[in-house]
Order: C-alpha cells, then sequence, then structure tokens
C-alpha cells in the first residue's frame, strides 16, 4: 500500500510551506515586539530628559530667587518681605508651574511609549496568527489536491447504507449486497 511520488511531492510542498508560513509569522511578531522593546526605552529616555529639565527649572527658579533676595539685601530693603517676598513668590510660582509642566510631559511620554509598544505586540501577535492560519489553510488544500489526485491503491469512498433492505452495510468502493 504506498503512495504515488505526485503524492508524496504534493504533501512534502505542503508541509514546508506550511512551516515557513509559521515561522514567517513568528518572526514578525518577534520583531514586532522588539520593536515595542525599543519604543518602551525610546518613551523612558524622553521621561528622563523631561524630568532632567524639571530640576534645571527649579535650579534656575532657587538661582532667581537667591538673586532676587541678594540684591533686595544689597540695596538695604527686607530681602524676605515687602516687593522682594513677592517677586520671590511669583519666580517660585512660575518655576513650579513650569516644573509640573515637564512632569506632566514625563508622563505623556511614557503613556505614548506604552501605547505604542502594545499596539506593535497585537500587530505581532496578528502577524503569528496569519501565519498559523496560512499553514492551516495550505495543508487544507494539499488535502484537496491530494484527495483530487487519488489516494493510495483500493481505498474507494466509504460510507453506510442506511436502505431498509440491508441493516446497516458498510460499502466500500461497491456494493456488499
Amino acid at each position: 500500500m504506498g503512495f504515488s511520488v505526485p503524492i508524496l511531492l504534493a504533501a512534502a510542498s505542503s508541509a514546508v510551506s506550511a512551516v515557513g508560513a509559521i515561522a514567517a509569522g513568528e518572526s514578525q511578531r518577534q520583531t514586532a515586539y522588539a520593536q515595542a522593546r525599543q519604543s518602551e526605552l525610546q518613551a523612558k529616555s524622553e521621561a528622563l530628559r523631561y524630568r532632567q529639565q524639571g530640576v534645571e527649572v527649579m535650579n534656575k527658579t532657587l538661582a532667581t530667587a537667591a538673586t532676587i533676595r541678594a540684591r533686595a539685601a544689597a540695596g538695604s530693603v527686607d530681602p524676605f518681605g515687602g516687593s522682594a517676598l513677592a517677586l520671590t513668590q511669583y519666580a517660585f510660582g512660575k518655576g513650579l508651574e513650569e516644573k509640573m509642566m515637564t512632569e506632566d510631559n514625563a508622563t505623556l511620554s511614557l503613556l505614548g511609549g506604552e501605547i505604542n509598544a502594545t499596539e506593535m505586540r497585537r500587530q505581532g501577535d496578528a502577524a503569528a496568527q496569519a501565519g498559523y492560519i496560512k499553514a492551516f489553510g495550505t495543508l487544507l488544500s494539499a488535502g484537496s489536491q491530494i484527495g483530487q489526485i487519488g489516494g493510495p491503491p483500493g481505498l474507494g469512498s466509504s460510507s453506510l447504507n442506511l436502505s431498509s433492505n440491508s441493516a446497516y452495510t458498510l460499502k466500500r468502493g461497491s456494493y456488499y449486497g
């Protein structure tokens, strides 16, 4: 009970195509996951830059407040009251506002990176799933083609005969009565 060469070639070709489709899908998934990781790292780097800007803003704010107080004291004005106090409070208010903006930007950067990474992973998973579906379709198509070529000698179509004259007689290519 041997298989013919065309059947074996069709089966082998389909198996190789199916394995290739799965491998391609998995490769796309790995690429997408690597890109997702890169997106997360880039977002973290960007968030660190925003936080560093926030630190610089606070340093400049402190320097501005120190300058206001030093000039007030040099001019024989109370550095902790009156106009000097108002200017210092204004500088701190603006500095804090800018610092909060850099924190918001850092948070948005991280969220954006996370959203991009999640989408890339979804695309990778979809590519892998498409590879499996393509492989399954290839194998189904091959089965259909092999069925059209014909199976091993001696096998015909099998079915049950449920006529009233015979009690569930199995037919194999021809009627056994």
